[in-house]
């Protein structure tokens, strides 16, 4: 990992830097030199609006929860998943790439960021069957932890580990945790620390997944819209 150690002093020159910081990103996306009087028309200048206020609101999450460190950002991980096909052990690559990873209060979050509306109710689940029985309904916590999958194999929990969204429709709601609902005693124990049962009981479900992709039994049904 490589970390930074953002604190209000630094997001403060973050802040003031937003805009000329989107600018190159267009003046790339469109293929021009970036200079000073570099300019956006039409429905591109809205657009820009629309992202600085977003990028503005994460900005102001995250100085609220300084300390903390950042330990990367849009980073590739890769994992081959054993699985034994009609008697053969082959390896299912999977491959991701995590928004952001970063280290608060001993803590590793695995964040990732959605411009569409989350709530924790998406990020949740009371079964592990109900993450491949229900995808529409679970591919938020399908996501992530498919992310701390791939995340422990490749440099392993060293911190307690957590993984969820924000969501920028509801950035009240800040990080939204994966969680696990235990029911025990009549209580209800919500669990978001991701620790090696969580990975097995998943990998359990991804591979039972992608046994039923490759039976061919199984038909494919597209999916209505």
């Amino acid at each position: 990992f490589v970390r930074l150690v953002p604190n209000a002093a630094s997001i403060k020159h973050i802040r003031k830097g937003v805009v000329n910081s989107l600018k190159r990103s267009y003046a790339r996306y469109y293929g021009q030199e970036y200079s000073g009087d570099f300019s956006l028309e039409g429905k591109n200048i809205l657009g820009l609006e629309i992202i600085k206020n977003y990028v503005l609101k994460i900005l102001e999450k995250d100085k609220l929860a300084c300390p903390f460190e950042i330990v990367g950002l849009e980073q590739k991980y890769s994992y081959d998943l054993p699985i034994n096909l009609s008697g053969k052990q082959v390896k299912v690559g999977l491959k991701g790439i995590i928004d952001r990873i970063d280290l608060r209060n001993g803590v590793i979050r695995i964040i990732d960021y959605k411009t569409g509306k989350v709530e924790q109710n998406k990020v949740q689940l009371e079964t592990w069957e109900d993450i491949t029985s229900d995808y529409d309904k679970y591919n938020k916590s399908f996501q992530v932890l498919s992310y701390a999958l791939m995340l422990n194999t490749e440099k392993g929990f060293s911190n307690k580990t957590e993984a969820g969204i924000i969501s920028f429709k509801n950035l009240k709601s800040g990080f939204i945790k994966f969680q696990k609902i235990n029911r025990e005693d009549c209580k209800i124990v919500k669990d978001s620390y991701i620790n090696q049962d969580t990975l097995s009981e998943f990998s359990k479900q991804l591979k039972h997944l992608i046994l039923e992709i490759f039976n061919p039994e199984i038909k494919f049904v597209e999916k209505k819209v």
